[in-house]
């Protein structure tokens, strides 16, 4: 009777296992999240001996006979004595963050110690005052391993590196960095990235970024081979039998594979029912043995062997495969053609697909189908001593479960398929992996924070505030289980998932009102659950499973009902608007290809509905309101995007966290943005949400990701410049824009403008100064422009500036909505509408035609250029009023914007002749005008005075004399500490 390969799984714990080695007494040793190391012996399991020495998790285990070393997420790695039972020896390091992996060197005279931090320690076990610290990774190490020999160490990182420690010398150096080969990871994600050495030591194997299992050669580190078609996510565990001759694979797909390294080929897969956390095999090298999340032990006897015969058949029949493959790549009409001979071969007729009921026969424990051969049970390998249970009759499986163990690549993999990200509430922490029952946030924002303690049958909530002074803080007892929260101005929404036959529910609690029982309860449909909820000054908004938006009003009237274009990701509401994200489609390549629809609650209007950009290869983790109604979104990589809703609704990125992360094991959980700040609680230990009762707010200076220039400090003026200007143009289209705000960020706005000016005027850059000054908002801030190129001797842009000035108060002018000829209700583009009275903007004393490149623009104030001609405008106003009044419909009669010269443009050789013409009929003028004072009978002049008189030069230009004191003082404004440092105007 042929043996099929089994399984037989033995409860250890309630708790994850994280680790599992054995040793050559048939022994193994578990470690779990339970802060226990277990001793069990083979095969019966039996408990021999359990510690319970650490404080935190135990993260990994590193065996050389007869001394164990743990690593712990209490900072801590320990040494046992486990030569009888579990005995603790002492402590080998403290660090400052988790441990995540320890590798013991071959002769046991070193440990390798990953931590969360950047570097990676070896400490001597005998004297653990000998440390060696090496450092070159980018992002935290995942996993070390030491070659046989004991002479190099490799590890590998979330930043997709492998990087070769040579450790004969002291310290250690790197002689080999191998990039991107195994996949790039976050704190976040559950990818171990385990390196397993072949006992020869003539190469190891490591995760791919392919999700499969790369080989790379011993001394000259190159990629050997790649195994891959046995996971179709990434490979996190690895661990070669005792022989060599095979290696079991663990991905995060749930799916254990063993293969045949000489053969490159899979010889058996198990797809486990949860996922798989811990590795290895039995001394003998026959049975794998590996642990879950849910502690469950579990021993897999696979088939290690195949017929001769068979093991030839299968070889060509994979070339012939692969030639298929290449061939029907290029060729679509090969491919129809070869399915179409292989039916006619087989007498069989093209039938349409069956319905998802067909099936398949498959067997019960040979999941993938590859071992239809099994050895006899002839070498006393003892499968059933495990306690496997016999054989079950053959059953029958979807076929399309069976699609993932195909050879033949799937359309989703050609197409490199990503998993779509799953709902999250904005300011709420996710649910423990481990179940643990601990405290966790519903909610968190710039309103306070809601907090639930799990009780097992009921839970406690706990509301709080950040101003106590305004709100008191509650709790209540929770019979519901809530999974969501939000926190608003007037009250608290709750929702729970429907959970044993009990509906989804929703729950508001007001904090103040005037009637007797202001909250209400409503409970969905069976086959509804929500998915994420907000509050807006009209009332509730909750998302649903059914792609459905319910409305309700602070009372809990239903008042409206909608339906989502794709699932729900995630909303978020600020007084009358709310923005929600769905998936517009599936997610490939990385991208998760998310939209966004803001909504405007009062009046049920669409403001906005497009795509929502986010990082490559990045999730988003949070969305928001700033506190000036800017929505604003964060990724998983760090990255601050808001949506600038008066710069036709792109989306720009406001800060990236990622450049001042650079070094730091560090994540910013934001909860709010102010327009200079992101407000945030800062974790540590590769954690990517808070843990009650961390409640710290930390605040960041908003920094839009400009190029870093030359000269740092004008690139954070300008970057500076750039988001000041963002934020007036906001204000200044808000209804309820304060104009005493709007004046004090114009003048903050310009001081940075006038110091980049400044900058370039020393460097002598006119055209940079030029472009600066069009970002002028006041005309004493132009002034000040002016006078600042006259000091440094330039003249020209003086003059170009000058024509700047005359630009803005003409366009100001027309766009002025308190002249009669213009309705105050009409807006700015039928204001700016051409009509053939703009003659009347202008009038006699400056036209159009005068501000021509090479014409002398008039220096005139704003004030005199809105009120020139106002006798005009008057009676003009009113012949227009009476026509008004005798047509049927309303006319308007509006003046064109004035059309804006370019005073970049260079003057022409006929306009720099009249110029100088003019300027030496202006000084003969003013030559004359001198002698008439002069030869007055009343005119009294001391001799003295006269002899100081320095006479003026032959063209009549006088030589500027240098002010006293800081430039920027001499047009209005305070000045401390050094030249470029400017306060506000006196007056």
């Amino acid at each position: 009777m042929a043996a099929r390969s089994r399984i037989a799984s033995h409860q250890i714990g309630a708790s994850a296992i994280h680790s599992v080695v054995c040793s050559g007494e048939n022994r193994i040793f578990v470690a779990a999240a339970d802060r226990t190391i277990k001793s069990l012996s083979l095969p019966t399991f039996t408990e021999l001996a359990s510690v319970e020495h650490h404080k935190g998790p135990i993260n990994c285990l590193s065996l050389h006979s007869p001394q164990l070393v743990s690593a712990s997420s209490d900072w801590t790695v320990a040494a046992f004595d486990v030569k009888s039972g579990i005995t603790f020896e002492k402590q080998l390091l403290h660090t400052t963050l988790p441990v995540q992996w320890v590798s013991v060197s071959p002769d046991g005279s070193r440990v390798a110690i990953a931590t969360e931090a950047l570097e990676i320690r070896i400490v001597n076990i005998k004297d653990i005052t000998q440390i060696r610290s090496v450092k070159g990774h980018t992002k935290n190490p995942r996993c070390v391993a030491w070659d046989p020999a004991g002479d190099y160490l490799v590890s590998s990182a979330g930043d997709g590196t492998v990087r070769v420690w040579d450790c004969r010398e002291d310290p250690p150096v790197c002689v080999e960095t191998i990039s991107s080969i195994v996949p790039k990871v976050g704190p976040e994600n559950l990818e171990r990235l385990q390196i397993c050495w072949h006992h020869t030591g003539k190469y190891f194997a490591v995760p791919g970024s392919l999700n499969d299992i790369a080989f790379v050669e011993n001394e000259t580190w190159a990629t050997l081979f790649h195994l891959s078609g046995g996971h179709v996510a990434h490979v996190s565990l690895l661990a070669f039998s005792s022989s060599g001759t095979h290696l079991a694979s663990v991905g995060l797909d749930s799916q254990v594979t063993v293969w045949d390294v000489r053969a490159k080929v899979a010889l058996g897969r198990h797809k486990h029912s949860c996922r798989v956390t811990a590795v290895s095999w039995t001394s003998d090298g026959r049975n794998v043995i590996f642990g879950d999340v849910q502690g469950t032990l579990s021993v897999w006897a696979p088939v290690l062997s195949r017929n001769p015969a068979d093991e030839s058949k299968a070889t060509e029949a994979a070339k012939e495969e692969t030639n298929y493959l290449a061939k029907a790549l290029f060729d679509d009409e090969a491919a129809e053609k070869k399915k179409t001979n292989g039916r006619e071969a087989s007498g069989e007729k093209e039938k349409l697909p069956d319905d998802a009921g067909s099936t398949v026969s498959a067997s019960d424990d040979d999941d993938d189908g590859l071992n239809d051969e099994f050895v006899e049970d002839d070498d006393g390998a003892g499968y059933a001593e495990y306690g496997f249970e016999p054989a079950k009759p053959q059953r029958h499986r979807p076929a399309k479960d069976l699609d993932r163990f195909s050879s033949r690549p799937s359309v989703e993999d050609d197409q490199d398929r990503t998993e779509c990200q799953k709902p999250f509430q904005p300011g709420s922490t996710p649910i423990a992996k481990d179940l643990s029952r601990g405290p966790r946030y519903l909610a968190f924002n710039m309103t306070g924070f809601i907090y639930t303690v799990d009780q097992h049958s009921q839970s406690t909530v706990h509301v709080e505030f950040h101003d106590r002074s305004a709100m008191r803080p509650f709790s209540f007892t929770d019979h519901y289980n809530f999974t969501l929260g939000t926190l608003g101005d007037r009250g608290a929404l709750f929702a729970c998932p429907s959970i044993q036959g009990n509906p989804s529910t929703v729950v508001y609690r007001p904090f103040d009102t005037w009637a007797s029982k202001g909250d209400w309860t409503i409970q969905l449909n069976s086959n509804e659950n929500v998915v994420a909820i907000c509050l807006t000054t009209s009332g509730a908004v909750v998302g649903t499973d059914q792609r459905y938006l319910r409305f309700f009003s602070t009372s809990g009237v239903q008042t409206n009902i909608l339906s989502l274009s794709g699932p729900l990701v995630s909303m978020t509401s600020f007084e009358d608007h709310f923005m929600v994200v769905t998936h517009s489609g599936a997610a490939f390549h990385g991208d998760q290809n998310l939209s966004y629809c803001l909504y405007n609650v009062e009046t049920m209007e669409v403001i906005k509905k497009d795509s929502l950009p986010i990082s490559p290869s990045s999730e988003l983790t949070w969305i928001g309101f700033s506190e000036n109604n800017i929505p604003v979104t964060y990724d998983s990589e760090g990255v601050l995007r808001g949506l600038l809703l008066h710069s036709n609704y792109a989306w720009a990125p406001l800060c990236d966290t990622r450049i001042l992360r650079q070094g730091k094991q560090e994540w910013y959980w934001p909860i709010g943005v102010t327009d200079s700040k992101l407000m945030f609680v800062i974790t540590k230990g590769g954690q990517k949400s808070p843990q009650y009762p961390n409640r710290l707010i930390s605040e960041l200076d908003l920094k839009a990701p400009f190029l870093a220039l030359d000269e740092s400090s004008l690139g954070a003026m300008e970057e500076k410049l750039y988001r000041l200007k963002i934020i007036l143009t906001h204000l200044e289209n808000q209804a309820s824009a304060d104009e005493r705000d709007l004046l004090r960020r114009k003048i903050e706005s310009d001081k940075v403008a006038l110091q980049l000016i400044q900058n370039a005027c020393k460097a002598e850059k006119a055209q940079r100064a030029l472009d600066l000054s069009t970002h002028l908002y006041l005309s004493q801030s132009l002034d000040g422009a002016v006078k600042l190129a006259v000091h440094h001797h330039l003249p020209g842009l003086a003059e170009r500036i000058n024509i700047v000035k005359e630009a803005k108060a003409l366009r100001a002018r027309a766009l002025d909505t308190t002249t009669p000829l213009i309705n105050a209700r009409r807006t700015i583009e039928r204001a700016s509408m051409k009509s053939p009275d703009h003659q009347f903007l202008v009038g006699d004393e400056g036209t159009s035609d005068q501000l021509a490149p090479g014409s002398k623009a008039p220096l005139r104030s704003l004030q005199d250029l809105t009120g020139a001609r106002q006798d005009k405008f008057d009676s003009r106003s009113k012949s227009v009023m009476k026509v008004e009044a005798i047509k049927s419909e309303p006319v308007a009669i509006e003046p064109a914007r004035p059309k804006m010269l370019n005073p970049f443009a260079p003057k022409s050789e006929g306009s720099r002749k009249e110029d100088a013409k003019k300027a030496k009929e202006g000084n003969t003028l003013k030559t004359q005008v001198a002698h008439k004072q002069d030869n007055r009978k009343d005119k009294f002049v001391p001799t003295s005075d006269v002899k100081k008189r320095k006479p003026d030069s032959e063209d009549g230009d006088v030589k500027a004399k240098k002010p006293k004191g800081n430039l920027l003082s001499i047009f209005g404004y305070k000045t401390s500490g050094g030249e470029n440092c400017v306060e506000d105007k006196e007056n």
